[in-house]
């Protein structure tokens, strides 16, 4: 954090007072297919902050009832992060937070005398990056990933400075191939000074060295005392480019934590994404200061966030990472400032608008090529912090809106048709509306769940307990009793790992409707996979699907989810070939019996021609009486199956059936 004089921010921001109750103001255009930047998220630094309470990182990080942001930038100590920020980064992850991480001194730095900063030399290097690969492995492992490290804060004017050619040289030939090599998934941000002088003398020269350009998967500056310029290199090359600290620039008429202070910062946000185009965007501080005047989001006194936090919600909450910054009227009128935002899948539209006057405004909007089916509005104001309208339904592209004066409204359009209440297929099953009709579970494991080019998406830093730990459901579907069902999917992982498939009761104690649970083998080739059941219990009109993916910390996708009603499977009898044992097929279950032998232990494989096994299990025998295995046929595909039965090591029975559809 620096102090300077502040003039541009401030020049942008009109408060107009007119003499009118309301103001009329020119229609907003919005063109969805009229792209800029894909958003990553909104966030604030915790350094300095102690470690956070749980009612304090729900107001940041929860997306019902709290702000919602969705990044955490925490500060790295010497020998990585100390207890408040891994605490921190951990509470922020698990409320579905990206974490990153900034150094604000480097192991082995070095204070000259007659210098406020430190310097860090060459010979010291390498360990630094060590230490900070250790660091990521760690948060790694403890489910709270840094998604990013800065090679350092402010690097132009100290806490630990760099020329421009040694920050190119310690990006390029140290912590980038170091953390390529020990954590790949980190990334790097290549620079992060105070301002836009230092940012365009750094950059030039990491654009001439080839190393440190191709190590940099960000850039990102400050916005001391200036509004970030444009640079469309950066999305051209893969790139982003990220705001990640500022705060209100008025800070010599004492503390504002109402609504001055937090339309001055709306303005902030506004131009860094209008005219700047940033992936990310960040206030300084949530600590509670002293006599730093509007430096933070909590205030110098008193338990509650400033109205800075809601007016970021404003944004943070609705405009989610992987949204679009779409073209769009961004003054439509004096004093009003709107951007927009669409998902992929063009199932809602966002608008924020910031009214600075001391009036209401009648804002119109139009969106041509759609037609929303309903909009909701989100105000924050003087009296109100995020607060949730009424949805009114709409039937046009063309819409108008009272702004309340002096307020950040969000506007959200719901583009998708309403989720059928019961209904005897999946809704949304190739998730071209997004995530709608789909619920993703997290039970005391750390995932992630999104679409993703037309696929979900899963990405799981940590393990609860059990496969349903991590779970992609959808409830509504009607199942009844005695007919028989094919779930049909694609799905891959980035490596090779198993999902369970599973059709229950959607509440306690949440009851499969299959004998068996499902058990897919993932490769990273997308491939379709299915299984059927018939329904034994009774009719469920609001029966759901899921799929349990804690079983492995590997990402996995999904797509084209189906469910639909079958012909009962038929099977017909297998022949043994030795006596005392018997394989029979009754309806859709494989009965097996085995031998009589007391302390027998007996394995038992199912499998197809080719050899693949579809079944398997291991048994023994610990009394002298008839033992049997039975298996549910009901998620195997038509076609002629192998049983073989080994005891005590040693084959002693085998047997095929042909199962029919």
């Amino acid at each position: 954090m620096r102090t300077f004089t502040f003039s541009r921010f401030v020049a942008g921001l009109v408060v107009v007072a007119a003499f009118a109750s309301q103001i009329d103001a020119g229609t907003a255009t919005i063109d969805i297919n009229n792209w800029h930047q894909k958003i990553r998220g909104f966030g604030l630094s915790t350094a300095w902050s102690g470690t956070m309470t749980p009612t304090e990182a729900d107001q940041i990080w929860d997306t019902i009832n709290g702000a919602g942001l969705s990044m955490n930038r925490v500060m790295i100590d010497p020998n990585g992060l100390g207890p408040d920020e891994t605490n921190n980064a951990v509470s922020a992850t698990n409320r579905g937070a990206l974490v990153w991480g900034t150094p604000w001194f480097t192991k082995n730095g070095v204070r000259l005398p007659g210098r406020d900063y430190d310097t860090l030399y060459q010979k010291d290097y390498q360990e630094w990056a060590d230490t900070l690969a250790s660091m990521a492995i760690k948060m790694k492992a403890m489910g709270a990933p840094l998604y990013a490290i800065s090679s350092g804060n402010e690097i132009e004017l100290g806490w630990t400075m760099y020329s421009e050619a040694a920050l190119a040289l310690w990006v390029g030939k140290y912590l980038g191939p170091t953390l390529a090599a020990k954590s790949p998934d980190t990334k790097i941000i290549g620079i992060e000074p105070c301002n836009i002088w230092g940012f365009e003398r750094y950059l030039k020269v990491f654009k001439a060295d080839p190393d440190a350009w191709k190590y940099s998967s960000i850039m990102a500056q400050h916005e001391y005392p200036t509004v970030m310029d444009p640079h469309p290199e950066f999305k051209a090359a893969g790139k982003e480019y990220w705001e990640t600290e500022v705060y209100d620039p008025q800070t010599d008429q004492g503390e504002d934590i109402g609504m001055g202070s937090a339309l001055r910062v709306s303005k902030i946000i506004h131009d860094a994404l209008t005219y700047a185009d940033v992936n990310a965007w960040h206030y300084w501080w949530k600590h509670a200061c002293t006599n730093c005047a509007n430096g933070a989001i909590w205030p110098e006194v008193g338990g509650q966030p400033t109205k800075r936090l809601w007016i970021m919600g404003n944004w943070s909450r609705y405009a989610r990472p992987g949204f679009i910054r779409v073209e769009a009227t961004v003054e439509p009128t004096t004093g009003v400032y709107l951007s927009a935002f669409r998902d992929t899948a063009l199932s809602k539209v966002v608008l924020v608008i910031a009214n600075s006057n001391n009036n209401t405004v009648a804002q119109s909007v139009s969106i041509p090529g759609i037609t929303p089916r309903k909009v909701t509005p989100v105000i924050t104001d003087p009296t109100r912090d995020l607060v949730v309208q009424a949805s009114q339904d709409i039937s046009t592209s063309d819409f108008t809106y009272t702004l309340p004066s002096q307020s950040v409204t969000t506007l959200v359009f719901d583009m998708s048709l309403p989720v059928p209440a019961q209904r005897d297929t999946v809704f949304n099953g190739g998730f071209d509306q997004g995530t709608k009709g789909w619920n993703f579970n997290t039970w005391g494991g750390t995932a992630q769940g999104s679409v993703v080019n037309g696929e979900y998406k899963i990405a799981i830093s940590a393990l609860g307990t059990g496969n349903a730990s991590i779970q992609l459901v959808q409830n509504g579907i009607i199942l009844q009793q005695g007919k028989s069902y094919e779930v049909k999917f694609d799905a891959y992982a980035s490596a090779n790992r198993t999902l369970e498939g599973n059709v229950e009761l959607d509440v306690s104690p949440w009851t499969s409707y299959l004998t068996t649970l499902q058990n897919f083998d993932l490769t990273t080739t997308k491939t379709t996979y299915s299984y059927t059941f018939t329904m034994t219990n009774a009719t469920d009109s609001n029966g759901r699907i899921s799929f349990n993916a804690g079983a492995s910390t590997t990402g996995l996708f999904l797509d084209n989810i189906s469910i639909k009603e079958v012909s009962a499977p038929t099977a017909v009898r297998g022949l043994a070939v030795q006596p005392g044992f018997a394989t029979v097929v009754r309806g859709r279950l494989l009965e097996v019996s085995l031998g009589r032998v007391q302390g027998t232990s007996y394995s038992i494989v199912l499998s197809n021609p080719s050899g693949k096994r579809v079944r398997t299990a291991n048994l023994r025998n610990d009394k002298q009486s008839q033992l049997s295995w039975t298996s549910d046929l009901s998620g195997l595909p038509a076609g002629v199956y192998l049983v073989r039965v080994d005891a005590n090591g040693s084959s002693v029975y085998h047997s095929k059936f042909y199962l029919a559809r």
